[in-house]
């Protein structure tokens, strides 16, 4: 992606990772967390995931709540309006794919 606010966008477009106050590392819709945000199994690392969110955002009280308020985020004004937010889901979501429909597929 040419920018780390395009591939902010495309995740938002392809993700289905909203589960309000979880996280969630839902790989069946072609995005995955870094391998340093999960643990052996795949699941979510919440210290790591914490770190970054107050290394995005800061270490104010509403920090947890910035960090899920952005991967909440479906639209590009929700984006614009937590600044770091394009910054934190293009460092915890390292890959990112979309499967392209055919014509014929519906």
């Amino acid at each position: 992606f040419p920018s780390t606010h395009n591939y902010a966008l495309f995740i938002l477009a392809s993700h289905s990772r909203r589960r309000q106050g979880m996280w969630a590392n839902n790989g069946a819709d072609g995005c995955n967390y870094s391998s340093n945000y999960t643990d052996w199994s795949g699941s979510p690392n919440l210290i790591a995931i914490d770190s970054l969110c107050k290394d995005t955002f800061g270490t104010v009280v509403t920090t947890e709540q910035q960090c899920m308020a952005c991967d909440r985020c479906e639209q590009e004004d929700c984006l614009k309006s937590l600044p770091g937010c394009e910054k934190f889901l293009s460092t915890l979501y390292d890959s990112c794919t979309q499967e392209n429909k055919g014509e014929n597929e519906g």
